[in-house]
């Protein structure tokens, strides 16, 4: 496990405020509701954990969506893979192909596109086909030849 496992981050419903680096920093109006304070009220406070892998630089949480400009992800915890996966949930999806690796996603193993957040399921709440359009499709092979 990485050094950014454990890193959290809390979405407040009521103030539509998003708050990073937990447990370090607090979250709420005054900055002193600590990670306990936040799972004790789940109807004030979604908590968000880091799948400690990086899209475009960025570091990757739960309920993140992201694009290489063809199909949108959104992270998701996955019993069944047995960790954080990327579940395609617009744009072109393809056959039978609508769950993801999110480690292999974020290291170019999708036909050698580079991925980037572009939201997550609480702070966007658009079309997501919108999504798309912030982010320019590009097809880069890793520097493999194609044969």
């Amino acid at each position: 496990m990485g050094k950014n496992r454990f890193k959290f981050r809390a979405w407040d419903k009521i103030g539509k405020v998003m708050y990073e680096g937990i447990p370090g920093n607090g979250a709420g109006k005054n900055g002193h509701d600590t990670i306990d304070i936040i799972l004790k009220f789940p109807q004030i406070y979604n908590l968000m954990q880091s799948a400690d892998v990086y899209a475009d630089n960025v570091l990757v949480y739960e309920g993140d969506y992201l694009t290489d400009g063809s199909t949108i992800w959104e992270v998701v915890y996955c019993e069944t893979m047995s960790g954080f996966s990327a579940k395609a949930v617009g744009g072109d999806i393809g056959d039978g192909c609508r769950w993801f690796s999110l480690y292999h996603l974020c290291n170019r193993h999708n036909k050698g596109r580079k991925v980037c957040v572009v939201g997550n399921v609480f702070e966007y709440q658009g079309i997501l086909q919108e999504l798309l359009k912030k982010y320019p499709y590009e097809t880069e092979f890793m520097g493999r030849s194609s044969l």
